[in-house]
C-alpha cells in the first residue's frame, strides 16, 4: 500500500492472535502471524493502539 498500516492476525475463533503496528508503505517484505491464522484485518497505523486492541481480544463484524 501506500500508506502505513496496523496488521491484525485473527484465527477462526475471532481471536486476535497477534499484530504488526506500523508496516511501512511500499515495503514488500513478508510479516508473519507466528501462528495459524484465518483472517487478516488491515487497519490505518495507530488505530490498533488507539483502540486498545491486543492479543486475546475477540473481533465481531456483520455481513450487509
Amino acid at each position: 500500500t501506500e500508506f502505513a498500516l496496523d496488521i491484525l492476525f485473527i484465527d477462526e475463533d475471532l481471536k486476535v492472535v497477534s499484530y504488526k503496528d506500523n508496516a511501512q508503505p511500499l515495503d514488500e517484505s513478508g510479516i508473519s502471524s507466528g501462528s495459524p491464522v484465518q483472517y487478516v484485518l488491515e487497519l490505518n497505523a495507530g488505530l490498533r493502539q488507539k483502540w486498545g486492541v491486543s492479543v486475546g481480544d475477540s473481533i465481531a463484524y456483520t455481513r450487509n
